[in-house]
């Protein structure tokens, strides 16, 4: 029997809804789309997730285009089973179209789509295609190597709201409630791209795509995470184009990891010692997976290998501190965290809570 997972829905824009789950670490983003004019309406499914979101989907296609049966199109931003397993389902109980890129439909058929049920991307005369029924236009823009070959968003002028698939995804750093980015966001959209994007080059192809875009988008809506808008848009798309990834960082020793992996051997310890309760909570909390490639690797209780580069690996440690610690020790036990990362002559970013 599947696992019961809850989700939300939103109207983040005119006929455009995000549908998300409610995984702490890292959540799934689904979205329906309605081009609707004088009465018509063509509907599209923004990568339509696992076997998990199915019951819900079918609810909330009923209340909002009258049944699953009316879907017309399900896009794909790539082939990955989180965003494209349900696939088969959904044109089983509809006459809808898949549309996405060529690369990715060569690995959906294997799930048994039949051939007559796809719309390659590149088949179109121009990447900004009019929807007829309505005179809706949306746009496909390349995300090539973010963080698949064939990697597609979809850019729709009538709400300019820009799918963004998995790009500018990230997993959950943020402590407040609401789907928008804020600054705690970066960290889990910095440690998602460090792990998953094979390269800068790619990362800045796709940011120069998004920065053409005439005009400006007022919403990124990625696959995972946080719905960013206002002025981080511009702000995270200019880190990205900055940041170290992937490659870049695959089997990179350097001296600053060195000192960071003794700085941490060190806090560990001192944690086992004095709080012992707390420090195999905390571990457990570090080595946990979840649903999230895990950003360090461990042998036992001890990091001997960091994934990203070193500013990310020290606040993802910071936020794994603030969201499994007591908040009566958590003071004390940063403060020590801060004091071992500067015997080993880490800079310390941030001093308090």
């Amino acid at each position: 029997m599947a696992q019961k997972i809850e989700h939300k829905i939103f109207e983040i824009g005119k006929g455009f809804y995000l549908i998300k789950s409610n995984e702490k670490d890292f959540n799934r983003n689904i979205y329906l789309k309605k081009f609707e004019k004088n009465g018509r309406v063509i509907s599209m499914l923004f990568d339509p997730g696992t076997i998990l979101d199915i019951t819900y989907l079918e609810d909330v296609l009923k209340n909002l285009i009258g049944g699953v049966e009316k879907l017309n199109f399900i896009f794909l931003s790539h082939q990955d089973p989180d965003v494209s397993s349900n696939s088969l389902y959904f044109i089983s109980k509809s006459k809808s179209l898949i549309i996405s890129s060529i690369d990715t439909l060569r690995f959906i058929k294997m799930y048994g789509i039949p051939e007559n049920r796809v719309v390659p991307i590149e088949n179109f005369k121009s990447m900004k295609v009019k929807i007829k029924s309505t005179g809706h236009i949306i746009e496909f823009l390349p995300a090539n190597f973010c963080h698949f070959k064939g990697a597609y968003m979809v850019y729709d002028y009538e709400t300019r709201i820009l799918f963004s698939g998995d790009f500018l995804s990230g997993l959950n750093t943020k402590f407040s409630g609401d789907i928008f980015a804020d600054e705690d966001s970066w960290l889990g959209i910095s440690l998602f791209h460090q792990i998953y994007m094979p390269s800068s080059h790619a990362i800045k192809n796709t940011v120069n795509r998004i920065k053409n875009l005439t005009p400006f988008p007022v919403l990124i809506a990625p696959q995972h995470g946080d719905l960013i808008k206002d002025r981080y848009i511009k702000l995270f798309l200019e880190r990205l184009e900055n940041l170290k990834v992937g490659i870049e960082l695959l089997g990179k020793s350097t001296p600053q990891k060195e000192m960071l992996i003794l700085a941490l051997l060190h806090f560990f310890q001192f944690l086992r010692k004095e709080h012992f309760e707390i420090y195999r909570n905390f571990v457990e909390d570090l080595k946990r997976p979840g649903n999230f490639t895990l950003p360090f690797e461990f042998s036992k209780d001890n990091i001997i290998e960091i994934k990203t580069d070193v500013s990310q690996a020290l606040e993802y440690i910071r936020f794994k501190l603030k969201s499994s610690i007591p908040r009566e020790y958590l003071k004390k036990i940063l403060d020590k965290y801060n004091e071992y990362l500067k015997i080993f002559g880490i800079k310390v970013e941030k001093e308090g809570l």
